[in-house]
């Protein structure tokens, strides 16, 4: 069978029931030639063994590929997997809790970057959905959404796509190619789009389509998804809990926990969690002071895409007519 023109990958983590409702939608309602693209499904490290045998089931129904983690390594490393699996020219990386409801969302993403070779990643509009009552969480406004696409740091994380020679370049200081493993969780794709960025390759987020957000069913589903062993390669315990005791989101967090060391943010068996660990691995990374530890994009973003000058892009728009324009 010759290479597809993209891969398509879906991590999850005791998700089979959302990999199902997403695979149904993304087959029956994508209008895309199907030989041009291939799916894969990576369970990262799910304990209850009776979830692969059903996840493998599900994968099997819609001819899609399963891969398995045996423990779990978190999200930036389940994308790396599913990155390197096919050889294709581009990816697409749709989380669990994304629902496919618009036939063109592959063709306007794919003409992006066929398109436009200084763009590296493009992401979805999001549609948020409830999941407790299957409503929306807030009124659809196209117009939020603008008559074009926007240039931004990083796309959206749960749903986007990127060249995956551009990510082949990437090399992480634990080794890792593309995505940064050690960080855990959070702040991958911000990552990955200031690495683009940092090279002269754009991230834009697309006016159209948009795609459903299950809103956080993967994390909200999942309670131990928040945590993380520290690792000393990588941090430093006394400057990390220093750094974090100035953090308002840190201590709103840790202000709950009852099991933590008396005056640090760290369990009594050496847990953190996952959001402060790699904001804290990110910040460090991309020379943040500490007092931004906060809000560490913004400074990142500052030095590396705002710099940038605008460029012509092409697009589709809602009728699939081809646009152009400098967007700054």
């Amino acid at each position: 069978m010759p290479d597809p023109t993209v891969s398509i990958g879906i991590p999850t983590y005791r998700g089979a029931d959302r990999v199902e409702q997403l695979l149904t939608t993304l087959v029956t309602i994508t209008q895309y030639p199907r030989d041009e693209y291939r799916i894969v499904v990576v369970d990262d490290g799910t304990p209850d063994p009776n979830h692969a045998s059903k996840l493998k089931a599900i994968c099997d129904r819609f001819g899609v590929d399963f891969l398995i983690h045996e423990t779990n390594r978190g999200i930036p490393a389940a994308w790396n997997t599913l990155t390197k699996y096919h050889e294709a020219e581009y990816v697409i990386l749709l989380n669990d809790d994304i629902q496919i409801c618009n036939p063109h969302w592959l063709t306007c993403a794919l003409y992006m970057l066929k398109e436009n070779e200084l763009i590296g990643t493009v992401g979805f509009p999001l549609i948020h959905i409830n999941p407790e009552t299957g409503g929306l969480f807030e009124e659809i406004d196209p117009a939020k959404w603008g008559t074009r696409p926007g240039r931004v740091g990083a796309a959206v994380g749960c749903c986007f796509g990127f060249r995956k020679r551009y990510w082949e370049q990437i090399k992480q200081i634990d080794g890792s190619i593309g995505f940064p493993e050690y960080f855990g969780s959070f702040h991958e794709e911000i990552d990955l789009g200031m690495e683009f960025a940092k090279r002269g390759w754009r991230s834009y987020m697309m006016h159209y389509p948009a795609t459903e957000h299950w809103r956080s069913r993967t994390f909200s589903l999942n309670p131990e998804l928040a945590w993380y062993l520290f690792d000393d390669r990588y941090a430093d315990r006394d400057e990390y809990n220093r750094v974090l005791a100035t953090s308002k989101y840190a201590k709103a967090f840790w202000d709950y926990q009852k099991d933590r060391i008396d005056g640090q943010f760290i369990t009594s068996d050496g847990r953190i969690d996952r959001m402060s660990y790699s904001r804290y691995l990110f910040m460090k990374k991309w020379g943040v002071q500490p007092e931004n530890y906060d809000d560490p994009m913004n400074h990142v973003h500052r030095m590396v895409v705002d710099v940038l000058e605008p460029i012509q892009v092409k697009w589709l728009d809602e009728q699939l007519n081809p646009q152009e324009g400098i967007i700054p």
